[in-house]
Parts: C-alpha cells; structure tokens; sequence
C-alpha cells in the first residue's frame, strides 16, 4: 500500500473513532478527536456554521447532555489532496439519512478534524429491484 493508501486509511480509522465518540457521548474522546491549532468548522443538520473549537466543542457538550441520539454511519470514503483529508459518508440517525463530510488534517501526529458537516439527503425511491435511486437533479 502506498504512503497515501496508509493516510487514507488511517483517516477512515480517525472517522470511526469519531462516530464512536458521538454514539457513547464520550466528550474526552470527541475533544480529542478535533485539532487543537488549526482552526475548526462545524455544521450540524438544520443549524448554522460554528467557528471556533470552543463553539464547536460546546455543540457536542449540548448535544451529549441528553444523551447522544442513536447514530449509524455507512459508505465512508477519504480522499487526500495537499495533506488533507477529506471523508464523506452516510449518517443514520432514526428514520433519517444524512450525507456527512468530515475534513481531517495532520496534527500532532494524527489525523484531527477541522470540519464536520452534515445535512438531509433527499429521499429516494426504489426501482423495482429495490435499489434505491437518488431524486437529484445532478
């Protein structure tokens, strides 16, 4: 495997380590999880972009305070340009599928997010096999 191939694996295993945080509630394991130097970015589904590590990190306090929601993710894929990682996925959260793109940089000698963004996929219909097919227009 090469160099890249070993990045990128070990951003997917950085993004595993980060739905795992967010489905034991775990904050210590969130914090560490995003860079401590780099600026960060985070849009949750439905709310506007925050800027800042202690914006960021309060989202996921709040959010963790009731009890992380049940959540899944599916389809992760990372693609590296420039020393950056970028991962996408799936994210399910009860009946809802959102598409995830999470951004990772090289920072203390792992992988740490700067940017986390999730939104609504469109929904999807089935075509007679099953197979889901996208309602997008593009």
């Amino acid at each position: 495997m090469t160099r890249e191939g070993d990045d990128a694996v070990a951003a997917l295993r950085v993004n595993a380590a980060f739905y795992a945080a967010f489905a034991d509630g775990d904050l210590a394991a969130m914090d560490e999880l995003w860079a401590k130097q780099a600026a960060v970015l985070c849009t949750h589904p439905g709310d506007h972009t925050l800027q800042g590590r202690l914006a960021v990190m309060e989202s996921w306090r709040e959010i963790f305070e009731d009890g992380p929601p049940a959540i899944h993710y599916s389809d992760d894929n990372a693609v590296l340009i420039r020393g950056v990682a970028f991962v996408s996925c799936i994210e399910r959260i009860a009946d809802n599928r959102l598409a995830a793109t999470n951004i990772l940089v090289w920072e203390e000698g792992s992988w740490r997010f700067v940017h986390h963004h999730a939104g609504a996929l469109a929904e999807s219909a089935a075509d007679p096999s099953g197979t889901p097919t996208s309602t997008a227009l593009h």
